[in-house]
């Protein structure tokens, strides 16, 4: 059987109902003071520009990195060019 098919249950009735549940608190994430990366495909869809702003918005060192030609399942379209992104990240900022 397919995972996704195994993993169906898991996803409608735990990680859907967190989701839902979870809420954007803009003022408490106006408080981090650390750099915060923002990765997205550069084909995700208007859907996702909406949340994209308001987390730039809200994230005062938010650093935003767009992978042309990526949808929003950009990790599983080309991993090893977000792992990229991520360690070019990290690799500029002291944690």
């Amino acid at each position: 059987m397919p995972r996704r098919e195994t993993d169906a249950a898991t996803f409608f009735d735990v990680e859907m109902p967190a989701l839902q549940s979870w809420s954007f608190d803009g003022d408490a994430l106006r408080g981090l003071g650390r750099p915060v990366l923002f990765v997205i495909g550069g084909e995700s869809g208007p859907m996702f520009e909406g949340p994209r702003q308001l987390f730039e918005a809200a994230v005062p060192k938010a650093e935003t990195v767009v992978l042309p030609g990526l949808t929003h399942m950009l990790q599983m379209q080309d991993p090893k060019l977000v792992a990229g992104a991520i360690a070019d990240f990290l690799g500029r900022e002291p944690f």
